[in-house]
């Protein structure tokens, strides 16, 4: 299973609120607001994880962690 915790950690420390995310276009609201209340049950494509990274200058796999079920 892939977490992302990591993901909203990064956002949350770089001041990244739901107006800045919809703003620069890296997540849908849909997503965000899983990944707010902590729904694992999404998927985010290698894209968007990789265009997400890119915005926060870091590497994609900074913001998941796998899990065993």
């Amino acid at each position: 299973m892939v977490k992302y915790t990591k993901l909203l950690n990064k956002l949350n420390e770089l001041g990244y609120n739901s107006y800045k995310i919809k703003q620069q276009k890296l997540m849908g609201q849909k997503t965000y607001g899983q990944l707010k209340n902590g729904d694992d049950d999404f998927d985010m494509n290698l894209s968007s994880l990789d265009k997400i990274a890119k915005a926060l200058n870091c590497d994609p796999w900074d913001l998941v962690e796998f899990v065993d079920d």
